[in-house]
Parts: structure tokens; C-alpha cells; sequence
């Protein structure tokens, strides 16, 4: 489960309210989290001010989960 939608889960908000957040459209938090669109610099900053979530978390996955597998 993306990061984003792992964050909305949690606090208990609707897609449209996490896309409202993140100042982007529902559709395009709806590609994101389905991985047809990868986070932009802006919406990750953003995921980093509301939420506290690390930049690099967004941009960088894999490189995340390979550090927590090692």
C-alpha cells in the first residue's frame, strides 16, 4: 500500500479530503496511489508539511525499502 494512502487510512479522511490536502485533484491522488503517476517534488513537500511524511519516503520508495530490508 502506498505511503499516502497508509497516511489517509489512518486518519480516518476520504480520498478527496487527502487529495484536498495535498493540493491536487482526486484523480490524481487515485494515480498516485495506484502507481500510474509518481509524486512530484511539490506534492511531496506538501505530504511533508501536513503530514510529516519524508520527502525522500515519496520520491525514493525503493530505496527506502531496501534500507529497512537490510
Amino acid at each position: 500500500m502506498h505511503k499516502l494512502e497508509q497516511i489517509r487510512k489512518k486518519l480516518g479522511i476520504s480520498k478527496t479530503e487527502m487529495a484536498r490536502k495535498l493540493d491536487i485533484s482526486k484523480s490524481n491522488y487515485s494515480m498516485i496511489i495506484h502507481g500510474q503517476h509518481g509524486v512530484s517534488k511539490r506534492v511531496a513537500i506538501k505530504a511533508y508539511e501536513e503530514f510529516g511524511i519524508p520527502i525522500e519516503e515519496l520520491l525514493c520508495p525503493e530505496v527506502q525499502g531496501n534500507a529497512t530490508n537490510e
